[in-house]
């Protein structure tokens, strides 16, 4: 009996200082790599530079992304506006979040993508506002939505501080995919490519 204990004792060491060690890579690699919007929105930004591009040449590329990305269902461009330079979609990352509730109920977290062209440049920006329960959920629960930056990490208060970690750092991962493939497109990657 003893010698089970201890091993049970040993097992939960190894999955506390386990979680430890991932929560604390999670934190270090996400420090630095996100700004709060005016609005309170969580965002990620890369400017990339292009200086063999025209403006056109950068936004035509840009607009080639988010139409294959971004052209039904939930994704979608809200506006775009050549003479500015200024492409916008909007979409969720499905299922980041499973939330004990006591049953897990999956969340969706809402975002937007922007591009800003200029002569040789352009500035990407990913913002994401909000956890959102799932459309397809049928557990029977409602939940309201969740400001992203009301929550931990941003917010160091934020509760259910294991599962807020886990679903950032998810989102940051999903938008970075969004960030990398759209300077793909625009330094000139076939759409096959991204």
């Amino acid at each position: 009996m003893k010698t089970t204990i201890q091993i049970l004792l040993g097992l939960l060491l190894i999955v506390s200082t386990s979680y430890a060690q991932t929560s604390t890579r999670m934190l270090a690699e996400l420090e630095g790599r996100y700004l709060l919007d005016d609005k309170g929105n969580v965002i990620f930004e890369r400017v990339v530079e292009v200086p063999s591009l025209s403006k056109d040449e950068i936004y035509t590329r840009a607009l080639a992304y988010f139409i294959a990305k971004y052209s039904s269902g939930p994704s979608l461009i809200v506006s775009q506006d050549k003479e500015e330079g200024t492409i916008i979609g909007k979409g969720k990352y499905p299922g980041i979040v499973y939330m004990l509730d006591p049953d897990p109920v999956p969340f969706d977290v809402n975002y937007m993508v922007q591009i800003d062209t200029k002569e040789g440049r352009s500035r990407i920006t990913v913002s994401l506002s909000n956890y959102e329960q799932a459309a397809n959920y049928t557990g029977g629960y409602s939940h309201a939505p969740i400001k992203v930056s009301n929550s931990y990490p941003v917010n160091p208060k934020g509760r259910s501080k294991p599962r807020m970690l886990q679903a950032f750092y998810d989102s940051y991962l999903e938008s970075m995919i969004i960030v990398n493939t759209l300077e793909k497109a625009i330094r000139g990657a076939q759409s096959g490519d991204w």
